[in-house]
């Protein structure tokens, strides 16, 4: 018996029997879940929901209060699912303590994290221990659907201070050895923080890598000029941030091997997956409920954008209903009952709100579109532009060193007139050449901030 499956047969259930930690019990309701009929399951999602909306009623004053003005009578509050107004960021940072569950969950069951936007502002928020065992399960239903056991090895570069400090903790690091993960940090990526890195991946010999886009791409860079690689990585999963084609293409043709983009987010954890021979992301609707909808919160057409709302169906200690999660999709229309996934399919996750430039004259432009745009003309290494008024954005930029130290200004009146072909006369441009590219609190790169008041 070759170790991983040794692990995977022995010590993976025995470490969680010691650990008492729910994620065998969890592991079983999602096999369960995923062996019924596409009609079975969307009965049973809906019978997780109902339930949960009817906890929701009886122990948090604010569901109780929110249900009882949208005229929802208790006893159908499924039906009247679609008249709950989104719960939002906001509503979390007012109303934590009556969102909270009042009984029914130990206040030692309860786990407390939080979440940044690219201004850092932190949203604190709470789930239970059995959330938390069925996020980890999860975890390991990815694995499993990209045809790895639960002993593949797992080298993240990652960036989230909290995560990091964690895994160097002595519990972290026991952690880590019995998962067989190896954790390294984004939050700075200098030539001897990747040299170092190369020799550890090399010595781990994962199965998988998983990084934010952005830093990964930087880390390709790196591999490419050093002529390095790893012949044992399967797979590469990206998360954190929105994964553009150029970026696909590099990771790819770096690590030689398919990149997998995971849909992620603090409140849920792992929300939707590609997955290999499927198009989309995959919704893992065994623990969550998720919506579409238009600016008047009702369900989007297949094909159609609009914006996530997200139902967690296993948070009982602070329960997240109809959460405006600030980020846009669009479902897809090709059904896959037959495949060995069987989950509701987005055909993808659009820029989040904060990586949206909103224009005056009314028009929204993504990260694709200045990617496509600083990549049409000399001058532009790396970028990162900033709206904090309606008719200004700033374009923070690192210099092409190839062609000069400075942005050429034929270049410059280019752009300057695109984005105001785009956004409207009244838009203001200003160029804003930087020796870095700043990051957000948790190590990611965005290409797009906005700074507009909510």
């Amino acid at each position: 018996m070759s170790y991983s499956k040794f692990y995977s047969k022995i010590i993976y259930p025995v470490y969680h029997y010691l650990m008492r930690d729910g994620v065998l019990e969890a592991r079983k309701e999602i096999e369960k879940f995923l062996s019924l009929s596409p009609a079975e399951r969307e009965v049973a999602q809906k019978a997780k929901l109902d339930k949960l909306l009817k906890y929701a009623y009886e122990n948090c004053p604010f569901y109780k209060q929110r249900f009882d003005q949208a005229g929802i009578a208790s006893g159908k509050l499924l039906e009247g699912l679609e008249n709950i107004p989104p719960l939002t960021k906001g509503d979390i940072q007012n109303h934590a303590n009556s969102i909270k569950s009042n009984q029914g969950v130990e206040s030692d069951q309860l786990i407390c994290s939080s979440t940044g936007g690219s201004t850092g502002e932190k949203v604190v928020f709470y789930f239970d221990r059995y959330c938390q065992a069925m996020r980890k399960a999860t975890v390991l239903y990815d694995l499993k659907m990209m045809g790895l056991n639960n002993g593949a090895k797992v080298a993240k570069l990652w960036g989230a201070p909290m995560d990091i400090n964690l895994s160097n903790s002595f519990r972290g690091k026991v952690h880590s050895w019995l998962t067989r993960t190896l954790m390294m940090s984004t939050y700075q990526l200098s030539d001897e923080d990747m040299r170092v890195y190369v020799d550890k991946i090399a010595t781990f010999q994962p199965q998988v890598l998983v990084s934010y886009p952005s830093p990964l791409a930087a880390f390709c860079d790196y591999l490419m000029k050093t002529n390095r690689r790893f012949p044992t990585i399967r797979y590469v999963v990206t998360s954190a941030e929105q994964l553009f084609g150029w970026q696909r293409e590099k990771i790819e043709r770096t690590f030689n091997c398919k990149v997998m983009n995971r849909y992620g987010s603090r409140e849920f954890g792992d929300i939707a997956h590609e997955f290999p021979h499927e198009r989309g992301f995959h919704v893992h609707s065994f623990r969550l409920f998720m919506e579409v909808l238009d600016e008047n919160n009702h369900p989007v057409n297949a094909g159609d954008r609009g914006r996530i709302h997200i139902t967690d169906l296993d948070n009982y200690g602070m329960p997240f209903i109809r959460y405006r999660i600030e980020d846009d999709g669009i479902w897809q229309n090709q059904k896959h009952e037959g495949t060995p996934y069987g989950q509701p399919v987005l055909e993808r996750v659009e820029g989040r709100s904060f990586d949206i430039v909103e224009a005056p004259n009314g028009n929204r432009l993504g990260g694709t579109y200045w990617t496509i745009l600083f990549r049409s003309q000399p001058g532009i290494k790396k970028f990162q532009v900033r709206q904090n008024q309606k008719n200004m954005i700033v374009v923070d930029y690192i210099p092409d060193i190839g062609i000069g130290h400075q942005l050429p200004e034929s270049s410059r009146s280019f752009f300057a007139e695109q984005i105001q072909l785009k956004c409207g006369p009244s838009m203001f441009v200003s160029f804003n050449q930087v020796d870095q590219i700043r990051q957000t609190k948790s190590g990611k790169s965005r290409l797009v901030i906005s700074e507009l008041s909510a």
